[in-house]
């Protein structure tokens, strides 16, 4: 199911070259690893980012979608 962040963008710097890959938290769900044009393999540990993403999801979908007034 995607997300409602899945289309944003985070800066990854490489470690050797420092160069900032921009990559959407969708495709870094989907990955485990970024190859930078220096020759690095870039491993990604996301299981805080997504652990924490569904926190917010789930917050999300808990807000009503309609607001009654009441006189």
């Amino acid at each position: 199911m995607p997300g409602y962040f899945d289309d944003q963008s985070i800066s990854i710097p490489c470690p050797e070259c420092k160069k900032e890959h921009e990559k959407t938290i969708g495709w870094i769900k989907a990955h485990s690893s970024l190859a930078c044009s220096c020759g690095v393999t870039i491993t990604l540990d996301k299981s805080d980012l997504v652990s924490k993403l569904e926190d917010v999801e789930r917050e999300l979908d808990a807000i009503p979608r309609e607001i009654t007034i009441k006189f």
